[in-house]
């Protein structure tokens, strides 16, 4: 069953050895030469399921993949039957809005301590289930450890927080624990220099 349309994949609920599981199929571009395609979807199909895997390794909650089908740019992985970030931040108490959001810090910080971007980190891609925040959709992930592209995940997901949460007091919580994974503050440093680039640009 077709759960979501995204720009890049498609994401269907389906089973997997009588689990619910999510399939996520990299759908073929038509405006692409065919070949170049079919080689750039088989090599984001590895990377993000890579990807996922190796959060894990630095203490990150993501779906446990259950099987990879290159030749096919599918991913099926575990369901995570939890509440999306964006839809309860806004609504929970002070003090839990910031129990969560430290969470979230300190898990982009250990992303990003060992070299993971995310592309992506909007509060849609962050799952709450059993107390742990669940981090999804690593089709814009990479492998870097460059300061400037720490700094537009972060600052990503600074915008992600001011469109969907600016009611709310939030993102300080985010960045209060993620300092202690930036090395001289270098990624929140730059974060704030890519915001005053886009005001003046």
């Amino acid at each position: 069953m077709l759960f979501k349309r995204g720009a890049e994949a498609e994401i269907h609920l389906t089973e997997f050895l009588g689990r619910k599981a999510i399939a996520k199929w990299r759908v073929p571009k038509t405006y692409r030469n065919r070949e170049i395609d079919d080689i750039l979807r088989k090599s984001r199909t590895k990377s993000e399921a890579r990807l996922i895997s190796e959060v894990k390794k630095c203490g990150v909650s993501t779906p446990v993949i259950y099987d990879v089908n290159v030749d096919e740019c599918m991913i099926i992985m575990q369901y995570i039957n939890g509440k999306r970030i964006k839809d309860i931040l806004n609504n929970v108490s002070e003090n839990e809005r910031k129990k969560i959001c430290h969470k979230i810090g300190e898990s982009v910080g250990k992303m990003h301590a060992d070299s993971i971007i995310h592309g992506d980190l909007t509060t849609s891609n962050m799952i709450l289930l059993n107390d742990k925040i669940f981090f999804i959709d690593f089709g814009l992930g990479e492998k870097n450890s460059e300061v400037e592209v720490k700094g537009v995940d972060l600052h990503v997901m600074m915008e992600g927080f001011e469109g969907a949460h600016s009611e709310v007091d939030a993102f300080g919580y985010v960045l209060d624990s993620y300092k202690p994974y930036d090395k001289k503050g270098m990624a929140v440093k730059r974060m704030h220099e890519i915001s005053e680039r886009g005001r003046y640009a």
